[in-house]
């Protein structure tokens, strides 16, 4: 075979893919969703969050100021449920820091022990994607007469995209299996929900 030579295992190598900056962008990105999404909140501070809409612990409000850009841009595709048929409406997005608080104490009213796993991560220059699993239990379930329900558990998948700017998160694309989520919910009782 003239002409043709055998190549190096190219698997073979030796050199970690990504730059260190890369690798750091990832690792603020899964310390992001374990202090901020997977904190359990106190009873105390759960209380705390029903009577201010802007309220998070302080562990939280912490983690926040931490790894959260001031400007903080999350970005979804909002749906409509009707009669069981999902319908998506125009994109919804939410800027700064308050905004952003309030997005985790809405999220946790309905979902107190929201645990979101990050499993597989693609990193380039300063945006991650990571492959979220999310599970827990949906507060707003059903009642009957003042009696309350088990409430309905789920477990479902979505895909991030973070932009990480100065060593902070400065923006994300969420995007995640809203009529499997809610088929879940809606199978063992009442709708409802936050967009997080």
């Amino acid at each position: 075979m003239a002409g043709c030579r055998l190549l190096a295992d190219a698997c073979a190598s030796n050199s970690d893919p990504y730059s260190q900056q890369e690798i750091d962008n990832e690792a603020l990105v899964r310390e992001f969703i374990d202090r901020v999404w997977n904190y359990s909140w106190t009873p105390t501070e759960d209380a705390s969050g029903w009577g201010s809409m802007n309220y998070v612990p302080p562990s939280v409000d912490t983690a926040i100021t931490d790894l959260v850009a001031n400007d903080y841009t999350r970005h979804r595709l909002a749906v409509t449920v009707t009669e069981g048929v999902v319908t998506p409406d125009e994109r919804k997005s939410g800027t700064g820091l308050t905004s952003f608080r309030q997005c985790v104490n809405a999220v946790h009213r309905v979902c107190p022990d929201l645990h979101i796993t990050g499993t597989e991560a693609l990193v380039d220059n300063d945006r991650v994607l990571i492959q979220l699993i999310l599970s827990g239990s949906n507060r707003t379930g059903p009642g009957i007469m003042g009696i309350t329900l088990p409430l309905p558990t789920f477990t479902t998948v979505a895909s991030a995209v973070y932009r990480v700017e100065d060593c902070k998160i400065a923006e994300d694309w969420l995007v995640g299996d809203s009529v499997g989520l809610v088929r879940q919910i809606a199978g063992g009782g009442a709708g409802g929900g936050a967009t997080i």
